[in-house]
This record gives structure tokens, C-alpha cells and sequence, in this order.
């Protein structure tokens, strides 16, 4: 994978990680504990780093769901949820490391998928590549714990050219 590919995977798990801590410390959710690892270089996504890291998505998720039947989430006015955990560290793309091929984004994520689903179970293999519909989840929870309802639609309704042509999302 080419160093340019690497930084939005390794953001993705820096910045979910993030927020699945923000979730834990601002939920109100006696004994849930943070999610710790938070790879940001090449070489720590392995080592079943990315399966780990879906599997705290879904704790974390499971947790909540389970904390808020026992006592409810609460909005928090903005100023006060901890935001000390939202910050991104320097991501080490490993742009001297020689490598066989230079793949763009989208070719490692498909090829990564091979041996991925050779892995895992069928179950695991479905739950992991369904995983992003946790992120509508995560969103609720975050807009709940903050009192934000524009994190309810986030990233937001698609930014439009003055012909009025969608361009993707902000």
C-alpha cells in the first residue's frame, strides 16, 4: 500500500478509537472500559489489529446499548463532555519502507479482503465487513452524550456546486 493510502486507514482507526473513548468517558456508563489500542503506524495493524478493532466498536456499542437500558443516556450541555481523548497523533505512513507494490486505497482494501475472509469465520467475516452501520450507532450515542443533534445526520447533507451538482459530502 502506498504511504498516501495508509493515512486515511490509519486515521479511520485513530479517529474511531477516539470517539468510541469519547463515548465511554462521556456515556455515563459505570465500568466500561476504554478501547486501547490505537495503532498509528503500518506495522501495528497487525497482529489481528483490525479484527480487535472491530470487536471494540462492537463491545463498546453492545456496552452502551446495555448501560443505557439500566439508566438512559443523558445529553450533557457542550461544554462539559472530557474531550481530552479527540486528538489525532502523528501518523507514521512509513513513506521510506520499500514495498512491493504501491496499491492506492481502494486495491488494498479489496485485496486485504481475501485473506481476511479466509481468516475468519462467516460470522465474523459478515460482522466485520458490515461494521460501518455501526457508525450511524455510534453517531446517536454521541449526539445524546453531547446534546449535538447535527452529530444525529453527520458528516452532513451533500455540499452542492451553484449548478447544483452533489459533490459528496463536506
Amino acid at each position: 500500500m502506498a504511504p498516501e493510502s495508509a493515512g486515511p486507514l490509519l486515521r479511520h482507526f485513530v479517529v474511531e478509537t477516539n470517539l468510541l473513548n469519547f463515548s465511554v468517558r462521556n456515556a455515563g456508563v459505570p465500568g466500561l472500559a476504554e478501547v486501547t489500542r490505537r495503532p498509528t503506524r503500518l506495522a501495528e495493524l497487525g497482529d489481528r489489529a483490525v479484527i480487535e478493532h472491530d470487536l471494540n466498536v462492537y463491545e463498546v456499542v453492545t456496552a452502551l446499548g446495555v448501560g443505557a437500558r439500566r439508566s438512559p443516556l443523558r445529553a450533557r450541555p457542550r461544554a462539559s463532555p472530557d474531550v481530552s481523548m479527540l486528538e489525532v497523533p502523528p501518523l507514521d505512513l512509513e513513506p521510506r519502507t520499500r514495498r512491493l507494490h504501491r496499491w492506492d486505497i481502494q486495491t488494498a482494501l479489496c485485496l486485504m479482503t481475501i485473506p481476511f475472509a479466509l481468516c475468519l469465520t462467516a460470522t465474523e467475516y459478515r460482522q466485520a465487513v458490515h461494521s460501518l452501520r455501526l457508525d450511524a450507532t455510534l453517531l446517536a450515542v454521541l449526539a445524546t452524550a453531547t446534546g449535538d443533534d447535527e452529530l444525529w445526520c453527520w458528516p452532513g447533507p451533500p455540499v452542492t456546486t451553484s449548478s447544483g451538482a452533489g459533490q459528496g459530502h463536506r
